[in-house]
């Protein structure tokens, strides 16, 4: 794991108390069990093959803890960032996922906007 991907994770843990790193694994878990039930299903990943973090993720994930203007928790940016750009086509089960809250954030808060400068500015570079 690199340097600035460690950094960010003990700033996350220490601020909100939390165990980011088992947070993420278990999302991607959780993720990958869905692609497979579709892979038994369809055949094929149907393009779900994205599903684990990269580096630029975690700086996105940053961006958004850092600077959004509500309270949301890291599973609620994980489930918006993997809907927004990460995977194309993904069904989130709320009996998988805790999503109840995701329109709500959506509509109340600067999320959408901070994806949209972050993915600008990655773009601009690239």
């Amino acid at each position: 794991m690199k340097n600035y991907v460690k950094t960010i994770i003990n700033e996350i843990d220490k601020t909100d108390n939390i165990n980011t790193k088992r947070i993420l694994v278990n999302f991607e878990k959780k993720i990958k069990k869905e692609i497979n039930k579709d892979i038994i299903l369809y055949g094929d990943n149907g393009g779900l093959h994205d599903y684990s973090l990269k580096g630029l993720d975690y700086v996105i994930i940053y961006y958004i803890w850092k600077y959004n203007d509500t309270t949301i928790n890291l599973e609620e940016i994980l489930i918006i960032l993997y809907s927004f750009y990460k995977l194309e086509e993904f069904h989130f089960s709320p009996d998988l996922f805790d999503t109840h809250r995701i329109f709500e954030i959506l509509n109340i808060s600067n999320i959408n906007n901070l994806i949209l400068n972050i993915l600008y500015i990655i773009n601009e570079q690239f």
